[in-house]
């Protein structure tokens, strides 16, 4: 058999030696790869209770590569096998404020763990809108019949221990939850100041007299198609006045969350203190 080399190449032309050495270098050199690491938490709101279905996503700041999931029932998510290196992080969930995280370092085969808080989206106030002194506005935003049945659904959703906040040395008060109970009770409160003007705002009769006295109440249901959910947020705010002599201004939320069949996945916003301001 005839040799594929040319007589006298190995001694007369080193190159195919250098060529064969080089191969043989390339052959027994291991493959370097870095080793992944983990960017894992957990989603709460701000009474620590835990977010579930929340959009949570990682940014590689080097190679703009981008990693999304869903925080569990109980809050957590969990970004195994990513490449070492700087990372965004970002969540979002309707009703709250989106919340963004930058410069997270993850070194290789390293592990990050975070605790992330979302804060109830501030509701827009709606007060002075009926130009009234004493005037009650319910707004339910609603365009199916679907919706309608999960904005019901989420006003009677029963008060945990039916507890109600209350102005020291007032008359007014507000339920620790917001449910068609506290929506019931400012309409009855809005009307006995109407048929009753410029009565005290306390019990003694000669007290401070209550102006002006307005809630406005609005209700709204909203399906999110990527995560499969209804988010029916619930929103009272209540003003009173008597003058410059004093002043109470009340906020309170529930944002009520359901899967796609309309069964109940989370609660939020109740048990939380009113939002309230004093003059």
């Amino acid at each position: 058999m005839k040799s594929p080399f040319p007589k006298g190449a190995w001694h007369n032309n080193p190159g195919w030696l250098s060529i064969i050495g080089l191969a043989g270098v390339l052959a027994l050199t291991p493959q370097t790869s870095h080793q992944s690491g983990v960017i894992k938490g957990r989603v709460e709101d701000s009474s620590a209770l835990p977010l579930p279905r929340a959009l949570v996503s990682v940014r590689n700041a080097q190679s703009n590569l981008i990693h999304t999931t869903t925080s569990s029932d109980s809050g957590e998510f969990l970004f195994p096998a990513l490449e070492p290196g700087e990372y965004q992080l970002k969540v979002a969930m309707p009703g709250f404020t989106d919340f963004t995280r930058d410069n997270i370092k993850l070194s290789e085969g390293g592990s990050v763990a975070l605790r992330v808080r979302l804060d109830l989206q501030p509701a827009p106030s709606h007060l002075g809108r009926a130009g009234k002194e004493f005037s009650m506005t319910i707004e339910r935003h609603a365009t199916s019949q679907t919706e309608r049945a999960l904005i019901d659904k989420a006003e009677h959703f029963p008060c945990p221990g039916g507890r109600w906040w209350k102005d020291n040395g007032t008359e007014s008060r507000l339920p620790v939850c917001l449910s068609s109970e506290a929506v019931d009770y400012y309409r009855s409160l809005i009307q006995g100041y109407r048929a009753r003007p410029h009565r005290p705002v306390t019990r003694i009769e000669h007290g401070p007299r209550v102006v002006t006295a307005e809630a406005f109440y609005v209700a709204t249901a909203n399906f999110d198609q990527h995560r499969g959910t209804w988010t029916v947020a619930l929103s009272l705010e209540y003003s009173q006045s008597c003058g410059n002599v004093c002043g109470l201004v009340f906020l309170k939320t529930r944002v009520v969350t359901f899967d796609e069949a309309g069964r109940l996945v989370t609660v939020l916003g109740d048990g939380e203190d009113p939002h309230y301001s004093v003059q």
